[in-house]
């Protein structure tokens, strides 16, 4: 297989990876009302402050946690930044956890909001017009294949 088509293979799996990400991302800012951490709180911070708060870990979190790994991965093969990915700009709200930084309902509504803006993430190519907010469905409107996002690559 050539180079090409592994590359425009590896492409096609990180765009759909970031909009399966920024999916759940919006539907869970969405849910996150309750003034807790919410999806803000991940497994290392849980670890970090006991035994309790690992049960308030939402399933969201852990979801985002593998696809954002995925995403941080398939953007090293393909030598994009992965510092201006919208899974680096999630984690730069889950560092904020001091006194006196907001809970989650309002880092939610801040993140919502740059979301909106389109403030939030700058990329290039093809993958800006996904953080623009266009969903799979839209995408494969637009032509892009209909793929297994979760299929193995060869």
């Amino acid at each position: 297989m050539s180079r090409e088509r592994i590359e425009a293979k590896l492409r096609l799996k990180l765009q759909f990876a970031e909009s399966e990400f920024r999916e759940l991302l919006i539907s869970s800012l969405r849910k996150c009302q309750d003034g807790g951490r919410g999806i803000f709180l991940t497994e290392a911070e849980a670890q970090r402050r006991g035994d309790i708060y690992l049960k308030l870990v939402w399933p969201e979190a852990k979801q985002m946690k593998t696809l954002g790994e995925e995403i941080k991965s398939l953007r090293e093969q393909l030598g994009e930044p992965t510092e201006t990915s919208l899974y680096a700009k999630y984690l730069q709200y889950c560092a904020k956890n001091g006194s006196n930084d907001p809970g989650g309902n309002r880092l939610a509504a801040q993140f919502l909001a740059e979301l909106e803006k389109g403030t939030c993430v700058k990329n290039t190519g093809e993958v800006e017009r996904i953080d623009r907010g266009w969903t799979r469905e839209e995408l494969y409107e637009r032509g892009f294949p209909r793929v297994d996002p979760k299929a193995t690559w060869h």
